[in-house]
């Protein structure tokens, strides 16, 4: 598995490339699967931040969160969600295992993946994923698709930006020094994949407050 820093060595933000195949198409099956659904939450849905809250200004997408409970009881219907969260964990895994064997850290709690979708013109303010409303230690992002212009993962704080690539995974500290946003899309859509990290679920005791600070 291939893979690099961005930015120093010491700031622990790798990216790691071609990570999940972008022939398994996980963008187009989770359009598939989803669809015009209004059943949450399988469904798109406007996005919200801190203790559920709607702020288009500050975070404009939709968005949609598949963990472990949502396919206890799974309807027929959204079947095809299966296999585009289990592809997307084993990615997810594959990389996580990597960063925590370089820190000597274990991450036994995993969220929810939240599913974002970008429209053009649509953004995420500058913000960090462990804070006020949500703690979590490690948090990646998996690029799903190409074809859109903007969209930048950017580190104000470090001075970085990161290119989005199909089937790249950054990962990188949760904390407040690694306050970052997504640029606006200028032109297409963007599809990604959202997913915190800790080492234990004591602070996670409700899972409706799941990713919504990431």
């Amino acid at each position: 598995m291939e893979n690099y820093f961005l930015g120093d060595p010491k700031l622990a933000i790798i990216v790691y490339t071609n990570a999940i195949p972008v022939e398994l198409g996980i963008a187009q099956r989770l359009e598939d699967a989803v669809g015009d659904s209004q059943t949450p939450p399988y469904m798109w849905m406007e996005a919200l931040v801190g203790h559920s809250q709607k702020m288009p200004e500050y975070r404009d997408c939709v968005d949609c969160k598949i963990g472990e409970m949502h396919l206890k009881h799974l309807p027929p219907q959204f079947e095809g969600l299966r296999g585009v969260y289990q592809d997307t964990k084993t990615c997810l895994q594959k990389c996580l295992s990597d960063y925590q064997s370089r820190y000597n850290i274990t991450m036994e709690y995993m969220e929810a993946i939240n599913y974002v979708r970008y429209n053009a013109g649509q953004h995420f303010q500058v913000h960090t994923d462990h804070g006020f409303s949500y703690t979590c230690t490690v948090s990646s992002v998996l690029y799903l698709n190409d074809g859109y212009d903007g969209g930048e993962l950017w580190f104000p704080f470090m001075d970085l930006t990161y290119t989005p690539k199909a089937g790249d995974i950054i990962m990188f500290p949760s904390t407040y020094t690694y306050a970052h946003a997504s640029k606006p899309v200028t032109n297409g859509i963007k599809y990604v994949a959202v997913t915190m990290f800790d080492y234990n679920d004591r602070n996670h005791d409700i899972p409706s407050s799941s990713g919504y600070n990431a």
